[in-house]
Formats: structure tokens, sequence, C-alpha cells
């Protein structure tokens, strides 16, 4: 057994009956140029046919009222047939010589309208005598019409300018997204170059370490071991977690105090807010290794959310170079734009090195 569904007649695409209705107000709200257009344009010509018509028959009180009554009943019509016509032009959405088409027909909807009320009110008569009425009548049909060709023109312009728009931002949203894209690979590139001479020197470090202290040496191998395990999967990764890069500048300053056989660690202090945050891979290891390089010493790490960004300051030994702070500094414009911040706190050591970056879910 079968169910018949009921179709309701549609226009444009739309449900004909209150949706039409519900489409046109929501059209008519995010159109309002548009409105301002079509009311200015609906009271132009009953305006200045009203100056003219007075300015030429015998001025009475009852003219002028007789007259300022219908130009803004004349006006007040002629706005929402304006909107209303737009509106039917938009969502037949013709492009080209049909669009003109079109719009040369919508545009006889308001003027006839309008030379009806003209008839049958006797407006015209009214105000320019019996025997002008015809040419009066005319007239207005007509100026009526090229007032609202003129509205049309407006959407259409608008309407190109809104497409415009639209492909400016999704050239802009591409574009960014090209750039993530490059900075991802640069940030690769970045941990191509430091890691493999970071195993070089480590491993020489246990070379050395069994010519004099073997048990150093097979920690210092086993702090190898887990630093590689964690640094890297994010070889393959462009994007990483705060915990997780901060569990991989832990192992690094590990092995710094292995192979210097210093008393070196990292402390951590991560706020519960960013633990599953978002962090970009590679930006800590280079300002750690680095300072690490320069001076031996006690190093710290601290993050937490800041309104919409997440905060990690690092407290090192030594200040990094110019050259790995403009290095890291690149990575982050290209990733977050001006979103992101890289700052070195002035003063002497231990220095205070602050990543400002977006917060994101991971």
């Amino acid at each position: 057994m079968t169910t018949a569904v009921a179709m309701r007649p549609t226009a444009f695409g739309v449900p004909i009956g209150r949706s039409v209705l519900a489409d046109f107000v929501r059209w008519v709200r995010t159109h309002r140029s548009a409105v301002v257009v079509a009311f200015l344009l609906g009271f132009a010509y009953p305006v200045t046919s009203l100056a003219s018509s007075l300015g030429v028959a015998d001025v009475t009180a009852a003219l002028v009222a007789a007259g300022v009554f219908r130009t803004t009943v004349q006006g007040l019509l002629n706005g929402p047939l304006f909107l209303l016509a737009g509106y039917v032009l938009q969502r037949l959405e013709l492009n080209g010589w049909r669009a003109a088409l079109a719009a040369v027909a919508l545009s006889g909807a308001p003027a006839a309208i309008h030379g009806s009320l003209i008839l049958v009110t006797g407006w015209s008569d009214m105000l320019v005598g019996t025997g002008h009425s015809r040419d009066f009548l005319v007239d207005s049909i007509a100026n009526t019409s090229s007032m609202a060709l003129l509205f049309f023109t407006h959407l259409q312009h608008s309407r190109a300018h809104a497409v415009a728009a639209e492909r400016l931002d999704a050239a802009k949203a591409e574009q960014r997204e090209v750039r993530r894209r490059l900075a991802c690979g640069q940030l690769k590139a970045v941990q191509a170059r430091i890691d493999p001479q970071l195993l070089f020197d480590m491993l020489d470090a246990v070379r050395r370490a069994y010519e004099s202290d073997p048990v150093r040496a097979e920690r210092l191998l086993d702090e190898l071991v887990a630093f590689l395990r964690a640094a890297l999967p994010r070889l393959q990764d462009a994007s990483s977690t705060v915990p997780r890069e901060a569990e991989t500048a832990r192992a690094l300053t590990r092995l710094h105090a292995l192979s210097a056989n210093s008393s070196i660690d990292l402390a951590l202090d991560l706020a519960d807010e960013v633990m599953g945050a978002r962090f970009p891979p590679g930006v800590l290891l280079p300002l750690i290794n680095e300072a690490l390089q320069v001076r031996a010493g006690t190093c710290a790490l601290s993050a937490t959310r800041r309104g919409a960004d997440s905060v990690l300051a690092l407290t090192l030994p030594a200040a990094p170079s110019q050259a790995t702070l403009e290095r890291v500094r690149a990575v982050l414009e290209d990733l977050y734009g001006g979103a992101a911040e890289l700052v070195v706190e002035a003063g002497g050591d231990p220095r205070r090195v602050i990543v400002m970056v977006p917060y994101e879910r991971a």
C-alpha cells in the first residue's frame, strides 16, 4: 500500500505560500542597501512630478494636499513593488541578455500598477487638467519603468560585487591553505636539519661515554632511544599537542644532561586546559637545544591558556641565537599569520621565551 504525498506548488524552487513570503522577507533583510535604493528611486519621479505640476498649475491648498498625498502613496507603493520585482529577477538566476529582457519585462509591473492608479483615482486630472492627463499617464509609466530599470541595474551590480567578494574570500582561504602546507613543509625541513645533527652529536657522546663511563653511556643510549621514540613520529605529522611536545622537550634535556654529565632537567607545569591543545611540532626543540649548547642549566616549561591563545613559557639558561629565533618566528608566521607570537623577555640569564599560538583542540 502506498501513501500519496501531496506536493506543494513551488516558485523559484521555494514552496508557494508562507515559505515564499518568508524567503522574500529574508531576502529583503540581506539586501538592506537595495531597500534604501528602491525607496529613493520610488519617490524620485513622484517628487519631481509634483514639483513640476505645482509649478505650472494654479496652486491651491487642495492641490498641494492632493499632490503630497499622491506622491507619498506612489513612493510608498513603488518601493515595495521595485523590491518584489527585484526579488523575482534574482530568484530567476538569469545572466546576460536573459537578465536584461527579464528586467525590462518586470519593470512594466510597477509602471502598470502606477498607471492604473492614476487612471482610477484621477490624480492626473487633479494636478494637470483633463487635457493633459494622457500625456501625464504616459510620462508617469515611462519614468516609473526607468526607475525600475535603474533599480535592477543596482541589484545586478550588487550581485556582481557580492560574487566577486565571495571569490576573493575563497582565493584568500586557498592562499592561506597553501601557505599552511608550505609552512608545514618548512617545519619538517627545520626538523630534518635539527634531528640528524642532534643524532650524530648524541651518538658521538655515547661513543665517548663508553670509553670513560660505560654505565652513563648505557643510560645515555636509553635516553636517546626514548627521545627518538618521542621525536620521530612528529616528522610524519604536521600537527602535535602541548603534552607531546613537552615530553619531547624533556627527553631532549635529559639527553643533554647525560651527554654533558651535568644536572640538566626540564620542569614541566602544564595546565589542564591545554592538555588537549594543538601545538606545532619542532618549535620548542631548536630553542632548547641551542640554549643548552651555549650553557648547561635547569630549564622550565609552563603552558596555560590565555583567552583564545595557548601560551608556553620556556625558562632557559641562555638565550637562543637570533638566527634560530627568526627561523622559528618565520614558521609561526606562515602557520598562523599575525595570530602567533614569539617573545624573548629582556634581562639576564636565565631567559624566558614566550610562544603564543591560537588555541585549537587536537
